[in-house]
């Protein structure tokens, strides 16, 4: 099957591509743009605080890949590797420069991170391998440290009356629990593994580079 843009004359690619499109224009663009950028191409549509998240991981990508971008890469348009949105020629000469493959000319190792989140001249699809590593690597890292953490925190509240009789229980009975998972946490951990194993969640948000665990997580 087709992606989501399928049949647009407007749009590139899918999920993976508006997702690294928010990073850009969260990165390069004011938040007085943030909801009003080209909205035809991947207009941004997440809440505030999920669109900071998508500026956290813009500022890390440029900034990793400025630092490790050594190689020289012809017909590069500015020292950010930006074009300006009006500047058609620049945006002409990046696309006439891509390679067999449909890939913009892009800076050897981490490098390539810069250019994953140049605004305008990566355009049209920037599926350099490396960036698409960085972009799973983020979704697994704030599903930790985002989702999974509010997930445990709402799955211990929603639990504690449970664990209180339980710890009760034990108390007055004199009795040891000697299981893997104690009686008083089985709840616990149920409400956590139920919410951690959403097919939802894991053929969309990993298997499509997408983040919406930081939304649900917030």
């Amino acid at each position: 099957g087709g992606d989501s843009s399928e049949g647009n004359p407007v749009k590139y690619g899918g999920d993976y591509e508006a997702q690294r499109h928010w990073m850009e224009i969260t990165f390069h663009l004011p938040l007085s743009e943030w909801y009003h950028h080209d909205l035809e191409y991947w207009g941004l549509d997440y809440p505030p605080l999920t669109a900071y998240h998508s500026w956290v991981c813009g500022w890390v990508a440029h900034n990793v890949g400025s630092i490790h971008d050594g190689a020289f890469r012809e017909g590069k348009t500015t020292n950010d590797g930006v074009c300006e949105r009006n500047d058609s020629d620049c945006v002409d000469r990046v696309q006439k420069n891509r390679d067999t493959e449909g890939n913009a000319p892009s800076s050897r190792g981490l490098g390539v991170l810069k250019d994953l989140v140049a605004l305008h001249s990566s355009r049209w699809g920037f599926e350099e391998s490396g960036g698409k590593s960085y972009m799973r690597f983020t979704v697994l890292l704030f599903d930790s440290l985002v989702y999974m953490s509010a997930a445990w925190v709402l799955a211990a509240r929603l639990a504690k009356d449970e664990e209180d009789v339980a710890d009760e229980s034990d108390f007055t009975t004199n009795q040891k629990d000697d299981s893997i998972i104690p009686i008083s946490q089985r709840r616990r951990v149920w409400l956590l593994l139920s919410a951690l194993s959403q097919p939802a969640l894991i053929l969309v948000d990993h298997g499509h580079f997408q983040y919406n665990t930081v939304s649900l997580g917030l």
